[in-house]
């Protein structure tokens, strides 16, 4: 019987030690996975017009959280509730910092609201509110207010005016200093430059092309040299463009 029970416990001893061992590994790995993935900076990264630490708030992450705790999704999620980012993304960068990259919103149209002006990016989202239309530079769109003033935040719903925000996303850039206002209409499109000229465009095929031989006309001194007699320009077919003259 004793002989036996020694044999049990030669036996046993190993497991328990291999079991103490493991425990003690286990201890080891989780003080060391601890310590290294333990975030020590947060940075922000694509921001020009929301303050750093504002995001930094909103994100809710601070150093010493451990690295692979933080929710990226629900992070992203709170950053870009902010009305002038449009998208955020959080990136874990081993062994201890994580970068937020955000994309802000971007002026495109502003249009009348209320008393105010409303300024909106390409998804129709109010970024700001000004008093006079000289505050902004932008495209103007000038056809009836909106049934309710924006707020800061506040999305379009109004067609027409998602109509014309989709037609000024068409135009580059560099080229929409052309459009100082925009009219939709059932059968063309109208601007007003800057010197006051209208130009029909037609229905929006090849609005760059168009722009590009407006900008053309436009440097062509000789042809506006008495821009005040202009009536308009009609660019609808750009291969036969059309400069009307008051009479």
């Amino acid at each position: 019987m004793d002989s036996n029970r020694k044999k049990r416990r030669r036996r046993i001893w190993p497991v328990v030690l291999l079991l103490i061992a493991a425990v003690a590994a286990v201890r080891l790995f989780s003080d060391y996975f601890a310590e290294t993935f333990t975030i020590h900076s947060v940075t922000v990264e694509g921001n020009s017009v929301v303050d750093g630490e504002e995001i930094l708030k909103l994100s809710g992450i601070r150093p010493g959280t451990n690295l692979f705790s933080v929710p990226a999704s629900r992070v992203e999620s709170r950053v870009d509730g902010h009305w002038l980012i449009r998208d955020a993304m959080v990136i874990r960068q081993i062994p201890d910092q994580v970068i937020i990259r955000v994309t802000e919103r971007r002026p495109l149209l502003i249009l009348s609201s209320g008393d105010r002006f409303a300024v909106v990016d390409q998804d129709g989202i109010c970024i700001e509110l000004v008093r006079k239309l000289s505050d902004r530079p932008l495209p103007y769109y000038s056809g009836r207010n909106l049934d309710t003033p924006l707020t800061l935040g506040q999305k379009i719903v109004e067609e027409e005016v998602l109509r014309v925000i989709r037609f000024t996303g068409e135009i580059p850039e560099h080229l929409r200093y052309l459009a100082r206002e925009i009219e939709p209409g059932i059968r063309t499109w109208t601007i007003y430059s800057v010197n006051g000229i209208k130009v029909k465009l037609g229905l929006g095929e090849n609005t760059e092309d168009k722009l590009y031989l407006l900008e053309s006309i436009f440097n062509e001194t000789a042809i506006l040299e008495n821009s005040g007699d202009v009536s308009y320009l009609d660019l609808s077919d750009p291969e036969r463009p059309v400069i009307k003259y008051e009479y």
